[in-house]
C-alpha cells in the first residue's frame, strides 16, 4: 500500500518519466556495490509522444512495438530492447523498461491523454524514494526485524550520494563531499545540501536526494513520538516522510476498498485472495483500468493526499517543499534537453 501511494503520489507531482522501480542503485565511491531502491528519479534527456493510433490496441503493447512505432513515427532508433510488455492482457507496466544501456535508459509510460511517452533516463538518478514499515510485526512481536529494516535503509541512504554525513564532536550532522580533484569540503551538511540545490553551480553527477516513506501503523508510536527505528532513518534520510494512520485509512477505506471506485476495489481483491490468477495492484504492475482511476484521483486530489503525509526530516518542512527541490534540481538537470 505504502509503496502504490509513493508511486501515485509521484504521479502526481508529473515525475512519471523521471521514475524508475527497482533499478541497482550504485554506492558513492563503490560501484560494486549496488542497493535496488523502490524509486529513483532521473533526468529526462528526451521524450517523444506516441499515439495509440499507431500502435495495434488489440495486442500487447511491447518493448518491440514501441521500438518500431519510434522508427516510423519518430525516426528514432532506440537500440535493442527487452522483452517487457507496457500493456499486456489489460495490465499495465508502470516505468516500462525498454532499454538500458550504459549511458542511458529508456523507459514507456500512458500519459494522461492515453497515449504513449517514451524517455530517455540518464542513468544516475538525482533522488531516490525508499518506502519502510517499522515498528511491530504480526509474527515477531517488536524485535530485531524492525530496526534491522530500519538500519538497512539507513545504510543505503547513508551511502547513495557524493554528499555524505558525519557527526562532529557534538551531535550535529556535517557533510563532507569531494570535487573533481579529490579535495573535500566540510560544512554543516543543512549549507552544503542547500547550496547545491539553489546555488547556480552544476548538480554533481553523484549526488542524489534521498527520501525515506515509512509507516508504523497499529503501534504506539506516531510521527511526533518516534521509536527507535524512525530516529535511525531521521538521521539518515535527506527527507522522512511519515504516513499517518489517517492517510492510510483514507486511502483504503476511500479509494480501494470504496464502491465508488469498483476497478480500483475489483483490481485489489482479485490481487489478494486465495483464488487469485494474478496480481494486479503493485507499483510495478496495475491493472489499466484502477490506474487510470488512480492516476486520476491523485492529481485530483493532490493538497488533501499531500495531508496524509508528515515530514519527520527537516524539521518544519513540508510535502510541498520537497516537491519545490526536486523541481529545481529537476529543472537544473534538464535545462537544455531535447
Amino acid at each position: 500500500m505504502v509503496e502504490v501511494m509513493t508511486y501515485y503520489l509521484l504521479r502526481s507531482w508529473s515525475l512519471e518519466e523521471a521514475v524508475s522501480i527497482e533499478a541497482p542503485l550504485q554506492e558513492y565511491g563503490n560501484p560494486r556495490i549496488t542497493h535496488n531502491v523502490e524509486y529513483a528519479l532521473h533526468a529526462v534527456e528526451k521524450r517523444r509522444i506516441i499515439n495509440m493510433a499507431n500502435l495495434d490496441p488489440r495486442e500487447a503493447i511491447t518493448a518491440s512495438a514501441i521500438k518500431k512505432a519510434m522508427l516510423r513515427v519518430h525516426d528514432l532508433n532506440i537500440g535493442n530492447v527487452r522483452t517487457n510488455a507496457l500493456l499486456s492482457r489489460g495490465i499495465l507496466r508502470n516505468s516500462c523498461l525498454l532499454n538500458k544501456e550504459r549511458d542511458a535508459r529508456w523507459i514507456a509510460n500512458y500519459d494522461r491523454e492515453g497515449n504513449v511517452t517514451v524517455s530517455l533516463q540518464r542513468p544516475e538518478p538525482y533522488a531516490i524514494f525508499e518506502c519502510k514499515r517499522v515498528g511491530l510485526d504480526a509474527h515477531h512481536g517488536k524485535g530485531p526485524q524492525a530496526i534491522e529494516k530500519a538500519k538497512q535503509g539507513s545504510y543505503v541512504a547513508r551511502t547513495a550520494s557524493c554528499l555524505q554525513k558525519i557527526q562532529d564532536s557534538l551531535g550535529n550532522t556535517m557533510g563532507i563531499i569531494y570535487d573533481d580533484a579529490n579535495n573535500y569540503t566540510v560544512a554543516p551538511y543543512d549549507k552544503l545540501f542547500h547550496d547545491i540545490i539553489y546555488s547556480r553551480r552544476t548538480v554533481p553527477p553523484t549526488f542524489v536526494m534521498t527520501v525515506g516513506v515509512v509507516s508504523n501503523h497499529g503501534n504506539w508510536f506516531t510521527s511526533d513520538r518516534q521509536n527507535k527505528e524512525m530516529v535511525v532513518l531521521a538521521q539518515s534520510y535527506d527527507w522522512l516522510l511519515f504516513l499517518t494512520d489517517h492517510g492510510l485509512a483514507n486511502f483504503v477505506n476511500g479509494v480501494v476498498l470504496s464502491d465508488r471506485y469498483p476497478d480500483v476495489k475489483t483490481a485489489f481483491l482479485e490481487s489478494y485472495s486465495k483464488e487469485k490468477k494474478r496480481n494486479q495492484f503493485t507499483k510495478v504492475k496495475m491493472n489499466l483500468q484502477a490506474h487510470r482511476v488512480l492516476a486520476s484521483y491523485f492529481i485530483t486530489n493532490m493538497h488533501d493526499v499531500e495531508k496524509w503525509f508528515n515530514v519527520i526530516t527537516p524539521h518544519g518542512g513540508s510535502l510541498g517543499g520537497l516537491r519545490k527541490q526536486i523541481g529545481v534540481l529537476r529543472a537544473k538537470l534538464e535545462a537544455g534537453a531535447a
